[in-house]
């Protein structure tokens, strides 16, 4: 006891099973206290408010709290607290999606008074990889959240504002391999609805590990190239992205699939009411200039579409080198083709169309059917002729393509 005050220099108290110690200075107008305890997981669940709507879960741990508790009567700020908590041994299962999170040592330091917590997870386990997360929150009314994730192949770093169910996303960098990732937006979680806008760059060898469900067709397809994509605008319901409003560009200079090369890509889409508009895919296909213009129906459980295209100048002896049968034989010419398609993404049996095509300068005598021909009409060195036009039209049914 020291005049009006009293010092207290050791205490302890059994809260929640858990032995507290701390000391305290007591004065008229004010208690300042430190206080250090280590409390298990499941001794604090009770205590977690019902109203925060939060997914089914399972944890435990243990944690580790030194605070500094002060406390002011009569003033504006009654109490505020300070310290920080070391969570050791901490095993969190989100049963619903069949997450698992676990970390040796969390450490959380946390300021009432200054409204800010701050957080560092060196060692963040999550399907057998790991990750080093840190964050900072600022302000309880409407916080200010800024948090990085690092791992072997993935960055993020994130910037938002939380107001009520508003969630402002100011900055969201993502790299996961060689794919980068920057957008900003918003979403009402009442509402269910978000609006973002941003740029993704896509390596396509990517493709697998980012949306596994792509792999089979990804490989098979041998996709290489890689693909930025401008959008513009998008808004719409966060479950739903066949019915958001979408205006976005993407281009490449190079994009390979099934051994075919084509250039300079450049597309132009927008989508409303569950319909996209393909309203122009331009690119160049073995020195010919070809275009794509056509609409996609996703109003319907299987998604339908109708295109039409043409391709202007495509040189065949370019286009035989990525043709393993034809590479040993001749084929040259100059092609030009138009063709219009409709059908389901389900099933290319679906598709149907037709079009015309016109060779110019051509020879392609080597190609079956028309290998024995010259044979049939008795032309000798008939393989070696060369025709200045020669055109056609063909028809597309059933998975097939007649003339």
């Amino acid at each position: 006891f020291n005049n009006d005050a009293v010092a207290v220099r050791e205490a302890s108290v059994e809260i929640l099973n858990t032995v507290v110690t701390g000391k305290a200075d007591i004065a008229p107008d004010s208690i300042m206290a430190d206080l250090h305890g280590e409390f298990d997981f499941t001794d604090l669940l009770p205590f977690v408010p019902k109203n925060l709507n939060l997914p089914d879960y399972q944890i435990s741990g243990a944690a580790e709290t030194k605070v500094r508790l002060e406390i002011k009567p009569g003033t504006a700020t009654t109490w505020t607290a300070s310290g920080e908590a070391i969570l050791k041994d901490v095993l969190l299962k989100l049963t619903e999606k069949n997450i698992v999170l676990a970390s040796n040592q969390v450490r959380i330091t946390f300021d009432t008074g200054r409204q800010n917590i701050a957080w560092h997870m060196p060692g963040l386990e999550y399907d057998e990889e790991f990750y080093s997360c840190d964050g900072h929150l600022e302000g309880f009314l409407a916080p200010r959240i800024s948090a990085v994730i690092i791992g072997r192949d993935l960055k993020i770093s994130a910037e938002g504002v939380k107001n009520d169910a508003q969630i402002r996303i100011e900055s969201l960098r993502a790299q996961f391999k060689d794919s980068h990732t920057n957008l900003s937006g918003a979403i009402d979680l009442d509402e269910e609805q978000f609006h973002a806008r941003g740029s993704i760059l896509l390596n396509t060898q990517d493709l697998p590990a980012i949306l596994p469900k792509t792999e089979k067709a990804a490989t098979n397809a041998g996709l290489l190239g890689k693909v930025l994509l401008r959008i513009a605008s998008i808004s719409g319901p966060l479950k739903d992205i066949a019915a958001c409003k979408l205006k976005a560009t993407a281009e490449t200079q190079l994009l390979s699939a099934y051994g075919y090369r084509i250039k300079n890509v450049s597309l132009d889409y927008e989508q409303i009411d569950r319909q996209g508009y393909v309203n122009d895919l331009s690119f160049i296909a073995y020195k010919g200039q070809g275009l794509i213009k056509g609409r996609i129906d996703m109003a319907q459980k299987d998604v339908h579409y109708a295109l039409r295209g043409t391709i202007d100048g495509l040189e065949l002896q370019e286009l035989k080198a990525d043709v393993p049968f034809l590479k040993d034989q001749t084929c040259s010419g100059t092609l030009k083709l138009n063709v219009s398609v409709q059908g389901q993404t389900r099933d290319t049996k679906t598709i149907k169309g037709g079009g015309s095509f016109q060779i110019k300068d051509g020879n392609i005598w080597q190609l079956k059917p028309l290998k024995g021909l010259g044979t049939f009409l008795f032309i000798p060195r008939f393989e070696l002729l060369t025709f200045t036009s020669a055109l056609g039209d063909f028809y597309i049914q059933d998975g097939y393509a007649s003339t």
